[in-house]
């Protein structure tokens, strides 16, 4: 059943570009494999939307004033007119306050080949990149502004073609390319490079960060169907991915209830349980005491 952004973050990491098919405030304006050209329209305020981005995904804005923060760079404010260049396997926290208007904005997300299309002809200096895991913002200027507008104007409710998908995204490239003031957009997506097809389930599941992907997502980030990463799971754990998700979620509540000052809310909250009396249910489950108590035999 169809979602929106805001509703479905509170409890889950968003995977884009999948997710964002489920959500009815965004819209697929053109897609083809693992690339495409998304709209989306958020009425509504919008705070701590943790997302990953399984393409390199570059954000720019239409109208209203988002946020952006991750691990490696302070907050990143994008008002209209601006961008922001992310790489794949970024995870992100994204904010929107609304004040007089909605949030616009285009999310175009783009594959190897039309990546390695694009860098094919273009000799890379030594001192133009950036650093890989470092998202890269760009000022628009009015070329580009062109390009959006006309893009909203022409191709929003218009059926498209895997070729004309294609074409966009170079054409884009190739407008920014002239008008990158900072000149390492080439170094920046020479840095993003495709990773292995399929990762590995334990490094993957070594960062919390990822246990509040659903199960299907973290299929499609490791790069395998959801059959294969069922089975490769099991091989690897013993056990079920649900199971196993249930279990390291309860054990960093655990830890986070002896070892912090959050609230127990706030804790739920951080390990993925929007709902806090299942949380707590779960937890005195596991652990044979409530969170509240596991609390007040550690002095808090």
């Amino acid at each position: 059943m169809p979602d929106q952004i805001p509703v479905y973050s509170r409890e889950k990491t968003l995977l884009i570009p999948e997710c964002l098919h489920d959500m009815v405030d965004a819209h697929c304006v053109m897609g083809h494999g693992e690339a495409s050209i998304f709209y989306k329209n958020i009425p509504q305020n919008m705070t701590d939307v943790e997302f990953f981005t399984n393409a390199p995904c570059l954000a720019f804005v239409l109208s209203g004033e988002e946020t952006f923060a991750s691990y490696e760079r302070d907050e990143i404010v994008l008002r209209k007119g601006q961008m922001l260049f992310m790489p794949k396997n970024s995870y992100m926290i994204s904010d929107f306050v609304r004040t007089d208007g909605p949030l616009e904005a285009f999310l175009f997300f783009f594959d190897d080949g039309t990546i390695k299309e694009f860098l094919k002809s273009r000799p890379l200096a030594g001192g133009g990149a950036v650093e890989p895991v470092a998202p890269y913002e760009m000022n628009a200027d009015p070329v580009v502004e062109a390009y959006m507008a006309a893009l909203y104007a022409v191709y929003r409710d218009f059926r498209t073609s895997p070729e004309i998908v294609r074409v966009k995204l170079l054409e884009l490239l190739n407008i920014l390319e002239l008008t990158d003031n900072g000149g390492n957009l080439c170094g920046f997506l020479s840095a993003v490079g495709s990773d292995n097809p399929k990762r590995n389930i334990k490094r993957l599941l070594a960062d919390p960060i990822h246990w509040k992907l659903s199960i299907a997502d973290l299929a499609r980030l490791s790069g395998r169907p959801a059959t294969s990463f069922n089975r490769d799971f099991r091989r690897q754990f013993g056990t079920t991915p649900q199971k196993w998700l249930i279990a390291a979620r309860l054990e960093r509540a655990h830890d986070l209830l002896r070892a912090s000052s959050l609230s127990v809310s706030e804790i739920a909250l951080e390990v993925g349980y929007e709902n806090i009396s299942h949380f707590i249910t779960v937890f005195k489950k596991k652990f044979g005491v409530s969170p509240k108590k596991l609390r007040l035999e550690n002095n808090w």
